[in-house]
């Protein structure tokens, strides 16, 4: 894989532990001297408060260049149209020189998915979602053995920094 353009999506429903993941894969990705950017999905329903930007303040503290949230159409890179798609945000993201991108939320995009399991009820995603590369969960199941990915323990976020280094970064 080369660099300019990896993408992983980082997935699970809320309270799962996204946005301090993205954060410690930024810091990985970012202490390597790599070009780090984050988009995140605002799934609550509604647009983003532009006075608010709080997760997005998070991964630029934690190592993003370059980072976004979205909702509605409203994308707070200050640009407003009827409807903003993700491919639009990372063509822009690529055109910015991101080398990784991860996408924190949108769900059902193709990009390579790191799932987030809370529960046994967050099972069900693992059968509605597409291209999933990895599952972090506080337990395991014997529903993660149908997919041929690596499973971690949700609070192991050191071994999924090193997956993630391994799989998205120069290899070391």
């Amino acid at each position: 894989m080369e660099l300019g353009g990896r993408i992983l999506q980082i997935v699970g429903y809320q309270n799962s532990g996204k946005t301090e993941l993205v954060c410690s894969l930024l810091a990985a990705g970012s202490s390597q001297n790599v070009k780090m950017a984050s988009i995140k999905h605002h799934g609550h329903g509604g647009e983003p408060d532009l006075h608010q930007m709080k997760d997005s303040e998070r991964h630029l503290k934690s190592g993003a260049f370059l980072a976004a949230v979205e909702g509605e159409g409203l994308m707070q890179l200050a640009m407003k149209k009827h409807e903003i798609r993700l491919d639009e945000i990372v063509a822009l993201y690529k055109s910015l020189g991101a080398d990784v991108i991860l996408i924190e939320g949108y769900k059902r995009e193709k990009y390579p998915k790191l799932v987030l399991i809370r529960n046994e009820e967050d099972l069900v995603l693992l059968e509605e979602l597409q291209n999933i590369a990895a599952i972090a969960a506080p337990f395991y199941s014997e529903d993660f053995t149908s997919l041929d990915c690596p499973y971690f323990h949700i609070k192991d976020h050191q071994k999924i920094c090193s997956w993630f280094q391994q799989n998205w970064l120069f290899t070391c």
